[in-house]
């Protein structure tokens, strides 16, 4: 009796070359699938970690409820864990430190906060208090708990115990934002109410809209007090916001690709290797067996690779995972090294799928293969003479005319197998299709982690309107010991616009919906309540701007000549307009004077930091650069701000210090040392490259080992035919030379296919994630173009080297009775 999996596993164990390049093709797929879906589930859990961090692990907040309202909420079947916190509506210091707040909170309040204590115990009682450590020791040096602090809060002096010193945060420590903790009861007391705002987690069966709409509804909450976390919320999945939504889309578009991608690259390299095989299947039908027989002994096969091909595969995945943790841990100790992180990071649900699809794959990709298997033709398989008909003939006939022997035998291969040379391209363009499709996702996330403040290392800051900095304070910060270089800049708030018809339809429907923030007005101008922001550079610093440029060009004396400026993209805020369709050559309105953008740069929240205007809590419509000499026809101000940066080894601290005694008679006038948030900031750049060429790395590795594996096997399978021609009289160096026109066809047809799918899905995945929320533009992806031609090209030339001289070692005579 014909044992199908024994004849499958004999020639597996014979055709060791063959199987390796077939086992290869499938792990190339699985490892798609996991590395790919493995970076994503770690840059989502980078971003819930971060948030978490941050902000806490509350999903719902609602403000200002009474003990009644609170009671009601904690008691609800939807919420799975909640706190309570009050924050101290009086000004409070310690040793004459004005303090960012004085928080009271329960148990559960500084758990939703993620406030984690390290050492002693939580504020319960009347007069404790708890600090972060680093906190504790700035404002009260060698402080240990059972201290006693003073507090001075409303110009009352209070006696505080130290109870617990809080785990350090790291935006409070390298912001220098001083923060304490005291019991809910006595924030209640101070404030003179028993309201109190309630943290909640909700369910995870719960939908968070209808939740909010619930609360709001049965406890008479208005919508102002209700208020979600956006962010957390976003990187669960349980976000309910049309932007949010639209990014979900998005992944769910960009999961199918990679996962048909993957099918398609198992499909064609077991095909393949089917096909090239019908003279097997042949022989073996004529010595009696069924081509039921036939299909079980193809699927048996199938199943053994598949087998063969999960380890490797997976393995790519989980290592790619294992690194990307490593490497935050390292350089995010603070949020990434603590007890609770995890030292190693494997996304198993990734590598399950990966296993799953590649092992499922295979079997599905053998069925169709399995049947034309059995449906061979003992004697046409005997003979190797595939019926030939006479427009093939033509065809070659035609084409020696035209093109040099090898050319015309390549392009006789090609429309000879018309169907397995599109399934191979298709395959072939998928690397191309996934490198263009998941461009946008690496903008994506290189704006979510782009650090977008420009304070250099040290800076004087004054938000009183109409203040500024005197030349000769200037020259005085420019000459403290360790100062490199210093900056001065001029911002000032502006009523600024622009036409209506300049938006496209979807932020013209935006407008239209706005509401008071954001609308249309008579003259077809876009109207809103936000003030915008213009910042006077030096023709230096605005040369600077160059790495910040998207679009246009950046030169001081075109602004000059022709009243220009450069406008920061902005965020795509609620009731604000997407300024993603504004280009260069666009003219806004300012303060009633036409001024023409010349350039679009990135976002800089350096816009937030001089607040002078009624509106300043709100964000501006705007952000624009200019130079000095433009700024002057709205505002002739001094510098009211003015960054530093320092000599390797300089104390900012020390600087800070000394810029503080010489700004200490400019009203409002703050300065502070940056140098650990530089640092942070870059750091949090780095991470985000890892990702975004992480991801094209990963992408083009697989699509490379793709192109090399399919291109090689296609070499290696044909063997006897090439041998058969070497045989007929076509040299070595004619082989070579049909072979690379052979590959090259595949390769123009990959480029085609993957650019004609790639650009639109490119410009779509753009629309829905990075011009939605971040305004930036979309314009054709050249440099993954590209990457993906030279790529391609080189990953097919490398694919020949060493089939070519596998074939060129063989005899003739034993080529051409390979199987």
């Amino acid at each position: 009796m014909l044992n199908e999996s024994g004849i499958a596993r004999r020639y597996l164990s014979t055709q060791k070359k063959r199987t390796v390049l077939l086992t290869m093709g499938v792990a190339l797929a699985m490892a798609l699938i996991s590395t790919v879906f493995s970076m994503l589930n770690l840059m989502q859990a980078f971003e819930v970690r971060m948030t978490i961090e941050d902000s806490g692990v509350w999903e719902v907040m609602a403000g200002a409820c009474t003990p009644a309202q609170a009671a009601a909420l904690q008691k609800r079947v939807d919420v799975s864990a909640s706190g309570k916190v009050a924050v101290v509506t009086q000004d409070a210091q310690i040793g004459g430190t004005d303090l960012q707040s004085l928080t009271g909170a329960d148990a559960g309040g500084f758990t939703q906060r993620h406030w984690l204590l390290k050492s002693g115990k939580l504020p319960r009682g009347t007069g404790e208090i708890a600090l972060e450590g680093w906190a504790l020791q700035k404002l009260s040096p060698g402080a240990k708990i059972g201290d006693t602090l003073i507090l001075t809060i409303a110009g009352k002096k209070q006696s505080y115990t130290v109870s617990g010193i809080l785990r350090d945060n790291a935006v409070h420590r390298d912001s220098k934002l001083y923060k304490a903790w005291i019991s809910l009861g006595e924030a209640q007391q101070l404030n003179g109410s028993d309201d109190a705002d309630v943290l909640m987690q909700v369910a995870g069966n719960a939908d968070i809209g209808k939740f909010v709409k619930s609360v709001e509804s049965e406890q008479h909450l208005s919508k102002d007090q209700m208020q979600t976390h956006g962010t957390l919320l976003a990187a669960t999945g349980r976000s309910d916001s049309r932007e949010v939504i639209a990014i979900y889309a998005v992944g769910a578009v960009l999961g199918l690709v990679v996962l048909f991608a993957a099918i398609v690259m198992i499909y064609n390299a077991f095909n393949m290797s089917v096909t090239q095989r019908m003279r097997q299947f042949g022989l073996l039908r004529a010595i009696g067996a069924t081509p039921k027989q036939v299909r079980r002994m193809v699927r048996a096969e199938a199943a053994q690779v598949s087998l063969l091909g999960v380890l490797p595969g997976v393995a790519l995945g989980a290592v790619v995972s294992m690194l990307l943790n490593l490497l935050l841990r390292s350089t995010f100790p603070a949020y990434f090294g603590g007890p609770d992180a995890p030292v190693v990071f494997i996304s198993w649900p990734s590598l399950a799928i990966g296993a799953i699809v590649g092992i499922l794959g295979t079997l599905l990709s053998a069925l169709r293969p399995a049947r034309r298997a059995g449906k061979v033709s003992p004697v046409e398989a005997i003979a190797a003479m595939p019926g030939a008909n006479f427009k093939k003939r033509k065809t070659m006939g035609v084409a020696t005319h035209l093109l040099p022997v090898e050319a015309a035998i390549a392009l006789r291969q090609v429309l000879m197998r018309k169907r397995a040379f599109l399934l191979t391209a298709v395959s072939l363009a998928f690397g191309i299709l996934l490198l263009l499709a998941f461009s946008p996702v690496t903008d994506f996330f290189a704006q979510g982690t782009r650090h977008t403040y420009d304070l250099g290392d040290v800076y004087a800051l004054t938000t009183t309107p109409g203040q500024g900095f005197s030349d000769e304070t200037v020259r005085d910060m420019s000459k403290i010991d360790g100062v490199q270089s210093i900056s001065p800049k001029r911002i000032g708030s502006v009523d600024a616009t622009f036409a209506y018809s300049l938006l496209g339809e979807n932020y013209q429907d935006g407008v239209k919906n706005g509401g008071a923030k954001a609308s249309k007005g008579a003259d077809g101008m876009v109207k809103t309540d936000a003030k915008s922001k213009i910042l006077g550079l030096s023709d230096t610093d605005i040369r600077a701007l160059q790495s910040d440029l998207i679009l246009g060009k950046i030169d001081p004396a075109q602004l000059d000549k022709e009243n220009g400026v450069l406008l920061m993209i902005n965020e795509g805020l609620p009731g604000q307009p997407n300024l993603g369709d504004l280009q260069p050559g666009d003219i806004i309105r300012v303060n009633g004077k036409s001024l023409k953008i010349c350039g679009i740069v990135q976002t800089n929240e350096v816009i937030y930091e001089v607040n002078n205007d009624e509106t300043a809590h709100q964000a501006p419509l705007f952000g624009m650069y200019t130079t000095n000499k433009v700024m002057r026809q709205f505002m002739d101000i001094q510098p009211n701000l003015v960054t530093m940066m320092l000599r390797p080894g300089t104390n900012g601290d020390a600087v800070a210090a000394r810029v503080k005694q010489l700004t200490a008679n400019v009203p409002g006038a703050t300065s502070a040392n940056q140098q650990a948030q530089k640092q942070e900031a870059q750091n949090a750049n780095m991470i985000g490259n890892v990702f975004v060429y992480g991801f094209i790395g990963v992408i083009a590795l697989i699509g490379v080992l793709n192109i090399i594996n399919t291109i090689g096997t296609n070499v290696l399978v044909r063997t006897r035919e090439i041998g058969l021609l070497r045989a007929g009289g076509m040299t070595m160096g004619q082989v070579t030379s049909m072979l690379i026109n052979e590959s090259v066809l595949y390769g123009v047809f990959a480029l085609a296919i993957g650019l004609a799918a790639g650009i639109p899905l490119n410009h779509w995945f753009s629309q829905q994630m990075v011009q939605r929320l971040y305004g930036l533009p979309w314009h054709l992806p050249w440099l993954f173009i590209i990457i993906a031609c030279a790529v391609t090209v080189a990953a097919i030339f490398l694919s020949l080297v060493s089939p070519l001289r596998q074939i060129k070692k063989l005899e003739i005579t034993r080529a051409v009775t390979v199987e």
